[in-house]
C-alpha cells in the first residue's frame, strides 16, 4: 500500500520518509501517513473521562481498553493521557 501511496522512492529507506521526516519502521510511517489507526479515539475517551470519573475507573477503562486488543499503539495512548 505504502508503494502506490509513497511518489518516487528508489529504495526501502525512502519508503519510510513521509514529509521529510524519516520514520524508524515502516510501521511508524504507516501511522505518520494515517494508513493505521493512532488511537485518537482512545486518547479522547480518557481525557473525557478523566472529567467526571476516579483514578481507579480510569485504570480500569484503560486495562479494559487493552483487553480488547483494539489499540495498536498502546504506548502512544499511555504516554499522551
Amino acid at each position: 500500500m505504502m508503494l502506490v501511496v509513497a511518489k518516487g522512492p528508489c529504495s526501502y529507506e525512502e519508503i519510510k520518509i513521509v514529509v521529510g521526516v524519516e520514520y524508524p519502521t515502516f510501521r511508524e510511517a504507516c501511522f505518520a501517513i494515517g494508513f493505521l489507526h493512532d488511537g485518537r479515539e482512545y486518547i479522547k475517551a480518557i481525557k473525557e473521562a478523566n472529567n467526571w470519573v476516579s483514578s481507579h475507573y480510569l485504570r480500569k477503562l484503560f486495562v479494559t481498553m487493552l483487553i480488547s486488543n483494539r489499540i495498536n499503539r498502546p504506548n502512544h495512548v499511555w504516554q499522551h493521557t
